[in-house]
């Protein structure tokens, strides 16, 4: 399948109103950054740990690519920048705290101290629910206004905002790469 024309199927399966060329753009600096020293512009040093690890965790590396060979961090900070209005971005960047100091307060220890094992455990506590508090979540992420939600709620939204903000971004990059896409064809 063309490239172009597996970009903007995956567009259209995500829902996203983001044209095929601009994620390719994207895509294609992110590759060329990564050799050069990026530095993240949407997401702050802290965060961007968080995001590097969620990639690894999302897209770990198979027989074929992961996610951190792919410097999807770099795409998902790009993207998060670029894609997303002014309201959605605060809502990202507050769920990020949220994931931060929920973080800090399950290890008692700094998020830059998190190992691979900690991520994942705590990935399991929001991700890997059963199916009604699932349906919850969903319900959640569909409240048009999160601030009218009760303080508890609101704090779970921005969670959740963010982290299906980064799998979303996460498996966007990846489905969309070059590599991905010629070694998938590969196998079929």
């Amino acid at each position: 399948m063309e490239r172009r024309v597996a970009v903007k199927n995956m567009l259209f399966a995500l829902g996203a109103t983001v044209s095929a060329s601009t994620v390719l753009s994207i895509f294609g600096s992110c590759t060329e950054d990564a050799k050069t020293g990026w530095v993240s512009t949407f997401y702050d040093p802290s965060e961007i740990k968080v995001v590097h690890n969620l990639v690894d965790i999302y897209l770990p590396k198979t027989s074929i690519v992961g996610g951190k060979d792919l410097n999807l961090a770099q795409f998902v900070d790009m993207m998060s920048e670029s894609v997303l209005d002014e309201e959605k971005q605060a809502e990202v960047k507050l769920g990020s705290k949220v994931f931060i100091a929920r973080f800090e307060e399950e290890f008692d220890k700094n998020i830059a101290n998190g190992s691979k094992e900690d991520f994942e455990a705590f990935i399991a506590l929001y991700m890997n629910v059963p199916k009604d508090k699932e349906d919850k979540v969903f319900q959640l992420l569909d409240t048009p206004d999160y601030k009218l939600l009760p303080k508890s709620e609101q704090q779970d939204y921005l969670l959740y905002t963010f982290l299906t903000t980064v799998r979303t971004y996460s498996f966007l990059g990846f489905y969309t790469s070059e590599i991905v896409e010629d070694k998938i064809m590969e196998l079929t």
